[in-house]
């Protein structure tokens, strides 16, 4: 079944009927269980990444080794009641076994793990694109504090949660701000690949693709290389920015080399904090890996050209410089 198909079966139409229902007249059911919950006694991986990234496949495989739990598409599903559906979701996906297949980000299966657009965007406000960030007003304070309350019940001596929302790099002040002790996970990929890979994706489509940081509406009327070449050096800028040197860094070229090796660093991070990831299943040995050079194609060229121009002009980038590689 296609992606479009996918997307338009029966069950997806099903799903999104009832994330429309009014469930959060049921809240009052979890509050007695949060109330008492301090919230920065949340354990909680946050997964930063460029759409194309190979963010799908990280947040796959970090599921997959290890016992953490996820907001899965039945909890994105029952979005508005976050304490109930992440104890389902506990029992109902506990030892998840993923088979490294998705389409374009999404994940079949109720235990699949979801992105949770809708559910970060109404509980922490950050949608995609930066410039359209609801306001922390009482409303959204009163939301995420609860949010936070509820991972801290959740993750109570209990495995830490991994989320795995590529929004997060654009709120990622909000996030820290409410999770205190909240781990980043950087995944870094070659700029080149990651740009190309959002050009494939993207077709013959000329809107932007995905997360859109503030500093591209300045290159609106760019052609599609300057866009993405822009959009791909301003969010690794801002992740270079926002993050210190206790994130954990993760490559996506060694992850796919050796995923098993390069997923360490967290299950180290994860000794140093006393949280318990306990062992999951093992990965394969490698997953294919499509890499490129800037000899092949002049659109590669192009791009290469682009990132250069961006990083002398504004600053190089802190992982994965194109101007280290000259």
């Amino acid at each position: 079944m296609t992606r479009k198909n996918l997307r338009e079966s029966f069950s997806v139409k099903l799903a999104r009927f009832l994330q429309k229902l009014p469930l959060k007249v049921f809240r009052f059911l979890e509050w007695p269980w949060v109330a008492n919950c301090e919230p920065s006694n949340a354990k909680i991986f946050v997964l930063l990444a460029l759409p194309r990234s190979g963010s799908t496949l990280t947040y796959q495989t970090l599921i997959h080794r290890y016992n953490f739990q996820y907001l899965s598409n039945l909890g994105n599903l029952l979005y508005q009641l976050p304490l109930i559906s992440g104890l389902v979701s506990r029992v109902k996906c506990k030892g998840h076994y993923s088979n490294f297949r998705s389409q374009r980000g999404f994940i079949p299966g109720l235990c699949g793990p979801s992105e949770g657009l809708m559910f970060w965007h109404y509980w922490a406000g950050i949608g995609l694109k930066e410039q359209e960030i609801e306001a922390l007003g009482m409303r959204q304070k009163s939301r995420i504090l609860f949010l936070a309350k509820v991972y801290a019940k959740l993750t109570n001596n209990k495995a830490p949660l991994v989320t795995g929302y590529l929004g997060h790099s654009l709120g990622l002040e909000r996030i820290k701000e409410a999770f205190p002790n909240a781990v980043p996970i950087r995944l870094v990929r070659n700029p080149i690949d990651n740009a190309l890979s959002i050009l494939n994706c993207m077709g013959s489509d000329t809107n932007w693709f995905s997360v859109i940081p503030l500093e591209c509406t300045a290159y609106d009327t760019c052609n599609k290389l300057e866009r993405v070449a822009a959009q791909v050096y301003w969010l690794n800028r801002k992740l270079d920015i926002s993050l210190d040197d206790s994130a954990v860094v993760v490559h996506y070229e060694a992850l796919c080399e050796s995923p098993n090796e390069a997923l360490e660093l967290v299950k180290l991070e994860c000794k140093k904090l006393g949280w318990d990831i306990g062992n999951g299943h093992l990965l394969p040995a490698t997953f294919n890996l499509k890499s490129t050079n800037v000899e092949q194609s002049e659109v590669i060229k192009t791009l290469h050209s682009l990132l250069c121009k961006l990083e002398e002009k504004h600053g190089r980038l802190k992982h994965n410089s194109v101007l280290n590689n000259e």
